[in-house]
């Protein structure tokens, strides 16, 4: 076999007139050769070159090759990275940081990873390197970055290495009919190899044969995600005739298929760390799970920080062994810089009595307290959006004036305009999306001798649910103004956002109806334009209604409405923006979690 080998390269350099270059090349065998082979092979070349471990195209082949071998360029590169961002680190924020980790960072293993199933103990190695870049304090295990967005709303969330490892290695495999044939023949060579003599030596080298690494990545997705990888990649590619980009799209939804089954057991680790620090998880979880949508991506990740015992104030790090000891507090320079301090500190107390002064009617008895923060005492949407956001002006503040030498005049002022104009201090040079829509969301007028009727629809996003789910919401509001009942609904698989709207709207009228000999004068309020637009009395700005889905809730509205102008109420409906509509937004949501809910007082 090496004879003929020999030949055919001695006869292409005759034929092409090519030489090859014999200082660079080098025979790769299949077996270790005995002395003999070696002796007759360089018979012929002389300066023949035998490896058993090689570098082919950026992968290594040689039956000394090993999987450590394929990874050590990689990871070579990942510790240059990241050691030349190590003095740039303190200047990203935490979203930056896992941002640079997605793009640049796990970027170096993905052609490594797309052939081999990563090692444990390289994996643990490299999520290590990962953690301490992302936060030189560790507070939370590395895992749960990946589950960010089911828990808390962020949309910036990591990468599970090992889940996107199994994927691409699944996806470069499925999308191709030759790779799959070789493969089940490599796995028939492997299974048949196996003796009591060769165990030992197939056992060394089996991480690196291709078959194996995707009988592996086979396994694991089979147990991970709780089906074969066909039945994901048959909805894939049914349907498709051409083949460009779907490897490319087939990485994603094995992926989700198996970081969905993956919630369950993280959602029980945020329960255990919430419950070490003696409040009730379950609560906590699912008010988080119900706040308004629009409370900001920057408040979110303080609050999520909060919970996991990560918000970095000297006392915190102190605690941790990083400094010595603890800074006194920003914004009295009395107490000590910790978060218990900081919901005590005057300059917080103060500005959250301006605010309750300000908005009686809607905080009430509402306390700034750890416990309300933890959301372990009951309180409607709106008002838990309000803390968080007094949490991160709070926490803002104290970051501009941890190392001033002198306090401003009127820290609780400065806290109160960082809460109503937190683009100040985010050093952008023009508003975001979210605070250009603040500068057109008007608030509605002031109603007089009308009862109000607000509702809402809500269909929250489906990436991380098999089940579409959707709810609607509706509550009634007295003529002085407060709340006196409200009713919530979860509506049923293949529920559009206008239909849940819809739905919330058509509960509105039915209770106005109920009401006809009580209430004379009836606003209804919802969050679509378009729907408003569309049942309103005929007149300037009416909208036709020509949606299939949407005209028999559209027909039970109307009828609804001239049912009522008949007996004599007179009623009027008008859009407002989900900023000035949070009750019915937080309803909508609780009915996906907790169900219907008929007319009754908070």
């Amino acid at each position: 076999m090496l004879d003929s080998l020999l030949q055919i390269v001695e006869d292409f350099e005759q034929a092409s007139g090519s030489m090859i270059n014999h200082g660079k090349s080098a025979l790769v065998p299949s077996k270790r050769l005995s002395d003999e082979q070696v002796t007759n092979c360089r018979r012929r070349w002389s300066d023949l070159r035998i490896s058993y471990c090689e570098r082919l195209l950026g992968l290594y082949v040689g039956i000394d090759a090993t999987v450590d071998d394929q990874y050590r360029a990689p990871l070579g590169k990942l510790d240059r990275f990241l050691g030349n961002f190590e003095a740039n680190r303190s200047a990203l924020s935490l979203p930056a940081r896992i941002i640079v980790v997605n793009v640049f960072i796990y970027s170096l293993l993905a052609f490594q990873n797309r052939h081999f199933l990563m090692p444990h103990n390289l994996l643990r190695q490299v999520e290590a390197k990962v953690l301490r870049f992302l936060s030189p304090v560790t507070w939370t295990k590395l895992g749960i970055f990946s589950q960010l967005k089911s828990l808390y709303g962020l949309r910036v969330q990591l990468q599970d290495l090992r889940l996107m490892n199994v994927a691409s290695v699944l996806a470069s495999y499925h999308t191709h009919p030759e790779a799959m044939q070789a493969v089940t023949v490599g796995l028939e060579v492997l299974n048949g190899s196996i003796t009591p003599g060769s165990r030992t030596r197939r056992l060394r080298c089996d991480n690196c044969h291709p078959a194996d690494c995707f009988l592996k990545a086979y396994q694991f997705y089979r147990i991970f995600a709780g089906q074969f990888p066909e039945a994901t990649v048959g909805d894939v590619l049914y349907g498709r005739r051409s083949q460009a980009g779907v490897r490319a799209s087939l990485v994603r939804p094995l992926y989700l298929a198996m970081l969905v089954r993956s919630k369950v057991g993280w959602k029980e680790y945020l329960r255990a760390r919430l419950s070490a620090r003696g409040w009730d998880a379950d609560v906590c979880m699912l008010n988080v799970t119900t706040l308004p949508h629009l409370v900001p991506q920057a408040h979110r990740w303080q609050l999520f920080r909060l919970h996991l015992n990560g918000l970095y104030t000297t006392a915190r790090v102190s605690a941790a062994g990083v400094t010595h000891e603890a800074s006194p507090c920003a914004l009295c320079r009395h107490g000590e810089d910790s978060i218990r301090h900081l919901l005590g500190c005057p300059a917080a107390i103060g500005a959250w009595q301006q605010l309750r002064r300000q908005h009686a009617p809607l905080l009430g008895d509402v306390d700034l307290s750890m416990e309300a923060l933890f959301f372990q005492t009951q309180a409607v949407g709106n008002v838990r959006a309000l803390l968080v956001a007094f949490l991160s002006a709070v926490m803002e503040v104290r970051r501009l004036l941890l190392h001033r030498p002198a306090l401003p005049a009127d820290v609780q002022g400065l806290i109160l305009k960082v809460l109503d104009c937190p683009w100040v201090v985010s050093h952008l040079p023009t508003l975001t999306r979210k605070e250009r829509r603040s500068a057109r969301a008007r608030s509605p007028s002031p109603v007089r001798n009308s009862v109000i009727y607000s509702s809402q629809g809500v269909l929250l996003d489906k990436e991380h649910s098999t089940d579409d789910q959707a709810g609607w919401g509706a509550a009634r509001w007295s003529l002085n103004g407060a709340l006196a009942d409200f009713a919530r609904g979860r509506l049923p698989r293949g529920t559009t956002s206008n239909m849940a709207k819809y739905h919330g709207l058509l509960q509105a009228f039915r209770r106005a109806f109920e009401r006809r000999h009580v209430d004379c004068g009836v606003m209804f309020e919802t969050s679509s334009m378009l729907i408003a637009r569309q049942v309103q009395e005929f007149g300037k700005g009416k909208f036709a209604c020509r949606s299939e889905s949407l005209q028999t809730l559209f027909l039970s509205c109307v009828s609804l409405g001239r049912q009522l102008s008949a007996a004599g109420v007179a009623w009027r409906i008008r859009h407002v923006y989900t900023e000035y509509n949070q009750f019915c937004d937080t309803s909508s949501r609780e009915a996906i979690i907790f169900g219907n809910r008929g007319w009754a007082v908070l």
